[in-house]
C-alpha cells in the first residue's frame, strides 16, 4: 500500500493553522544555531532512547514502512511499485523549485514571507518555534530545486518529533555521483548532507530510521561509504544498515529494491552481499560485519587508470569526441576515476584528484545534452555580450559540441590577447564564463544538469 506525503497528506496538528502559536509572527531565529548544537548532542543521550521506547510501545510500529524519496520522477512509479508488496510504503511528494502546497495553501521558500508562514505550519505541528527556526535554517541553506523535498520531508518528520511512529526506512533514489540525487528532467536535486541536517535538528524522528538504500551510481566504494557512513550513523543513531552503489546503480530498482526490503524486514541487522549483487556494483553496510563490495583490486585499477589517464587529455582537449553520453570509453573512463576516488587505500589527496577528472568527465558525458541547454539559459546572454564588445559574432551555447565550443573559446582568448588587458568588463565576465566551460568546471556547471 502507498500514503502520499503532500499537500493532501492528513497530518494530525495542534488545531492546525488555529494555534495562537501559528497565529502569532514568527520569532527571530537567533536561536536556531543552539537548538541545531543541542539535537547534536541529543544523539547520544539515553531520555531519546527512552523517549523513542516508549513512543513505540505506545502504538503499532512503522519500522518497516519505508518512506520512498524518489528525485528522479520517471522512476518513481515503478520503483515504489516494487516495494509495495513488502513494506507499507509512503512517497515524498515535490513541489518544484522551492514551492511547496500543504492543505490547499503555496508557500514559496525563496521568499521570507513564504518561509515566515511555512514556519508557521511547523510551529502548529508541534515545534517548539527554536526547533521550526532550526528546520527552516536547513532549507534555507539547501538548494533551490531541493527546498520543496527537504520541507515536506520535515513536515512528514513533526509526527516523530511528537512521539509518533513514522517510517523506519528510507530509499533515496535518483541520479548522482556520489554525494546527490537528482532528477533526470531537471526538477529537484537534494545533497545527502540536507537530509543529514534535518534530521541532527530533528532528532526524535531521526532516532526512528533503522535502514537506508541509496538507489542511485557512486554511491558506495571502500572510502566513500565509510566516510559518508560516519555522516549518516552521526545524523541516525540507530541506523543499522546501508545499501549503496560502487559502480552503476540498476534503473528503477529492478529486483534490487524487493531484496532489500526483505533482507531489513522486522529486527534484521545485518546485510548479505551475494555473489551476484556483487556483480551488480552492490555494496553494503552494517554494524555487525562493516563494509563490503567487490572491489578490483588495486593493481587491476592502476591500469585501467592508465588507459584512462592515456584518453583523458583528449577528451578535455576535443580530440577524441564522445559518441554520445552512453560512448563506452568514456563511460569506463568515468567509473574508473569515480571509482578511484572512493577507495580507502589511497590518500586522500590522490582521492581528490580523481574526484574532479572523474566530475569532469561526467559533466563531458551530458555536455551535449542539457549541460550545453543550460549553460545558454543562464550564461548565454553574458556570453554573447563578451563577444560582441571584442566585434566578434555571438555563439549560441546550446548548439555547439564541446569541441566546437572549445574552437569559439580558443579564438575569443585570441582576441582578448591582441587587445592586453584593455578590455571591457562584459569580456572579463564572459573570459571567466568561458574558461570554466573549458575546464568544465563543477562550480559553474551545475551536477544536476548532467542529463539527457
Amino acid at each position: 500500500m502507498i500514503d502520499r506525503i503532500g499537500s493532501a497528506a492528513r497530518v494530525r496538528t495542534h488545531d492546525d493553522d488555529h494555534s495562537p502559536e501559528a497565529q502569532s509572527p514568527r520569532r527571530a531565529p537567533a536561536r536556531a544555531d543552539a537548538f541545531a548544537g543541542a539535537a547534536i548532542a541529543a544523539h547520544i543521550d539515553g531520555g531519546l532512547a527512552e523517549f523513542v521506547r516508549n513512543a513505540a510501545a505506545a502504538q503499532p510500529s512503522r519500522k518497516d514502512d519505508v518512506l520512498h524519496i524518489g528525485m528522479n520522477r520517471s522512476a518513481a512509479k515503478n520503483e515504489i511499485a516494487e516495494l509495495a508488496p513488502h513494506a507499507q510504503v509512503t512517497a515524498l511528494a515535490h513541489g518544484r523549485d522551492g514551492v511547496v502546497t500543504v492543505a490547499g495553501a503555496t508557500y514559496d521558500l525563496k521568499k521570507d514571507d513564504g518561509s515566515e508562514a511555512f514556519a508557521a505550519v511547523l510551529r502548529a505541528r508541534g515545534l517548539s518555534s527554536e526547533q521550526a527556526d532550526a528546520v527552516m535554517k536547513v532549507i534555507g541553506e539547501t538548494g533551490t530545486t531541493g527546498k520543496d523535498e527537504i520541507a515536506h520531508l520535515a513536515l512528514l518528520w513533526t509526527a516523530g518529533e511528537r512521539g509518533e511512529a513514522i517510517p523506519g526506512r528510507i530509499v533515496l533514489s535518483g541520479h548522482s555521483s556520489g554525494d546527490a540525487i537528482w532528477d533526470g528532467g531537471g526538477d529537484g536535486e537534494i545533497s545527502f548532507a540536507d537530509v543529514q541536517k534535518l534530521a541532527r535538528v530533528m532528532p526524535r524522528a531521526a532516532a526512528q530510521i533503522e535502514d537506508i538504500h541509496i538507489s542511485a551510481c557512486s554511491t558506495g566504494g571502500q572510502a566513500a561509504l565509510a566516510e559518508n557512513r560516519e555522516a549518516w550513523v552521526e545524523a541516525f543513531p540507530n541506523l543499522k544498515t546501508l545499501w549503496a552503489y560502487d559502480g552503476s546503480a540498476p534503473h528503477e530498482g529492478k529486483s534490487h529494491l524487493a531484496d532489500w526490503a526483505r533482507a531489513t524486514k522486522g529486527d534484521a541487522d545485518r546485510l548479505a552481499l551475494t555473489d551476484k549483487r556483487a556483480t551488480e556494483h552492490v555494496g553494503v553496510w552494517d554494524r555487525v560485519s562493516g563494509y563490503r563490495d567487490a572491489s578490483e583490486p588495486l593493481a587491476v585499477m592502476r591500469t585501467k587508470q592508465n588507459g584512462a589517464d592515456a584518453r583523458f587529455d583528449g577528451w578535455m582537449s576535443g580530440a577524441r569526441r564522445a559518441a554520445g553520453s552512453d560512448d563506452p570509453a568514456l563511460v569506463a573512463d568515468y567509473r574508473t576515476y569515480r571509482s578511484l576516488s572512493q577507495r580507502s587505500d589511497l590518500p586522500k589527496a590522490e582521492r581528490d584528484a580523481f574526484e574532479r577528472k572523474a566530475d569532469q568527465l561526467l559533466r563531458l558525458r551530458y555536455f551535449e545534452g542539457a549541460v550545453r541547454r543550460e549553460l545558454d539559459r543562464n550564461h548565454g546572454a553574458d556570453v554573447a555580450k563578451g563577444f560582441q564588445k571584442l566585434g566578434l559574432p555571438a555563439p549560441r551555447l546550446a548548439s555547439l559540441s564541446f569541441r566546437d565550443a572549445l574552437v569559439a573559446i580558443d579564438k575569443f582568448e585570441r582576441e582578448c590577447a591582441a587587445r592586453g588587458d584593455s578590455y571591457h568588463a562584459d569580456v572579463a565576465k564572459a573570459r571567466e564564463i568561458l574558461n570554466d566551460i573549458r575546464s568544465l568546471d563543477a562550480a559553474r556547471i551545475q551536477v544536476r544538469w548532467c542529463r539527457h
